[in-house]
């Protein structure tokens, strides 16, 4: 992303907007991390948010 030093018509800075960034979209950047974190979640487990709803409605 590139910001020019020109204000727009409303006095924000312009940004053009690269698309070759895009192509980074779905990969991940970290995956020895993603991998770690998944392992962490299967093995802890998340918490039961629907229960934690269920008990604030009541």
């Amino acid at each position: 992303m590139k910001t020019t030093d020109e204000p727009g018509t409303i006095g924000a800075p312009i940004i053009i907007h690269n698309p070759e960034l895009n192509k980074e979209d779905n990969a991940a950047l970290f995956p020895e991390k993603m991998e770690k974190a998944r392992e962490i979640i299967a093995r802890a487990g998340l918490p039961n948010l629907e229960s934690q709803i269920n008990n604030r409605v009541r």
